[in-house]
């Protein structure tokens, strides 16, 4: 009797313990808690991009946070999404070069950063470690990044979950800003498991010739050395450890000589990044003539891209011709086509295996999200989403007539875009820089472009006053 009385209590003490995970499980996001990794809480609530959501920022001293903002420190603040409240986050103002372009009429218009394990080692908003709340500018259609993302997930590359949010601080309306999904520890649990991973986001110098040489060339991911001071533009925001910086040169060596390629980059997955980049025409990039602006991952032992800041994309930066950017060469997706300069794409064009991919790829990409309206079906559905916003933004950096205009011109610029890349593929456009320039009667006419709509219109500071305004915060308190 008591052996049986024994066995029911273990069976008693197994069905409770089965609720009660039951229960939990049932309700995992409440407490912060995601039953898989790749498909966390947040990309179900903050990410459904249906709908644009409300971030409410409550900071003690919000004039003060204000006038901070050349200093970039952090504040706790309690971040209120959509109603649910997390306290103690860090909060910070982000970007250094759109510190000086925030007009005199929106000062406080800055792009932020959330971090919910800022003050708490291993905090997150149900699952999500980093938010960045992007703030549009240099983008009059508000979605020229929104839209790459889009692009670049559902074409097999991992991307930062995006959607679009209206931002209150303290109460005051701030406007329409892109929530962005961190590339951080969350990103990388989502996207790769418990893979090792490393991610690096190197910045190119403002004034190359001012700069040690060998820190372009490092952003440039040319091996240089073996010694890792060479490549301290790549490791100064990467937290990697010796081991990792000593993997990562060795693989930069074996990438300029093209060795092992299929052994030291996921290959596959570097191709379809290419695709999609190559077709948004990001000066501002890689493959542009700034450089940064990318993010570099390092996922056991192979090499691969994460999208990252595009909105300058779509022949908007730079200041570009318009029938220049329609037609960017596909197959050399460099400054005058040299893409030797940037062997993370140079590879692709090193070995006919991979360029012909890199064609059958593109086809793909052209016949799925071009030909059949699939781009034009997302720039009509977040038109339709965030126009009401746009319209009651109170410091919007463009006006509502400018918004439509980009709008039609971001539709326009992708149809002439794909027009170009189907023809360059066909053979009746030429695909390289040099046959662009011998026969420029082949390519797509862009007159009816004007790729200044893309941009938006604001009020910036004074010239000497922006050259500071990243550094001195007392140039952005007057």
């Amino acid at each position: 009797m008591a052996g049986s009385r024994h066995v029911d209590k273990i069976v008693y003490l197994a069905v409770i313990l089965a609720v009660a995970l039951t229960i939990l499980m049932m309700n995992a996001e409440a407490f912060g808690i995601t039953s898989n990794i790749r498909d966390p809480g947040y990309k179900k609530i903050l990410f459904d991009d249906a709908e644009v959501h409300t971030i409410d920022l409550v900071v003690n001293d919000k004039e003060a946070f204000f006038a901070d903002a050349g200093k970039r420190n952090y504040v706790s603040c309690q971040a209120v999404i959509d109603g649910d409240a997390a306290n103690n986050v860090g909060l910070r103002v982000k970007g250094k070069t759109e510190l000086g372009n925030v007009g005199e009429e929106s000062r406080r218009r800055f792009s932020f950063r959330l971090e919910f394990d800022h003050y708490q080692l291993g905090e997150t908003w149900h699952g999500l470690d980093k938010l960045d709340l992007n703030n549009l500018i240099q983008d009059a259609t508000c979605m020229k990044e929104y839209l790459t993302y889009s692009l670049m997930r559902d074409f097999g590359v991992p991307a930062p979950l995006a959607s679009y949010a209206k931002v209150t601080i303290n109460g005051e309306e701030i406007g329409l800003y892109l929530a962005v999904e961190g590339v951080e520890d969350s990103f990388i649990s989502r996207n790769y498991g418990t893979e090792r991973t490393v991610l690096y986001r190197p910045e190119s110098p403002p004034d190359p010739e001012a700069e040690d040489p060998r820190r372009s060339e490092a952003v440039q991911l040319k091996y240089i050395d073996d010694d890792p001071e060479s490549y301290e533009a790549l490791f100064e925001d990467a937290g990697s450890e010796p081991e990792d910086r000593k993997r990562l040169i060795a693989l930069i060596r074996k990438l300029n000589g093209y060795e092992d390629l299929d052994r030291i980059l996921d290959t596959e997955e570097v191709i379809r990044y290419f695709v999609v980049h190559n077709f948004t025409v990001n000066d501002d990039s890689y493959t542009g003539r700034t450089v940064g602006n990318y993010v570099l991952v390092c996922r056991d032992g192979r090499l691969a891209m994460v999208p990252w800041d595009y909105n300058t994309a779509y022949g908007s930066a730079s200041g570009m011709e318009e029938q220049a950017a329609v037609n960017a060469p596909i197959d050399a997706p460099a400054p005058e086509g040299r893409v030797d300069e940037r062997p993370m794409v140079g590879w692709i064009f090193s070995d006919e295996t991979y360029t012909e991919r890199y064609h059958e790829l593109f086809s793909e990409f052209i016949a799925q999200y071009a030909e059949n309206g699939r781009i034009r079906d997302i720039i009509d559905e977040t038109e339709e989403l965030i126009t009401p916003y746009v319209r009651e933004d109170p410091s919007k950096f463009m006006t509502e007539e400018k918004f439509e205009a980009g709008v039609d011109a971001l539709r326009l610029f992708t149809e002439l875009r794909a027009e170009s890349a189907a023809g360059q593929l066909a053979g009746t456009i030429p695909s390289g820089f040099s046959g662009q320039i011998e026969d420029p009667e082949a390519l797509v006419d862009a007159s009816m472009l004007d790729l200044s709509d893309l941009d938006s219109v604001h009020n910036t500071l004074p010239a000497e006053e922006a050259e500071s305004a990243g550094s001195d915060p007392e140039a952005l308190r007057n």
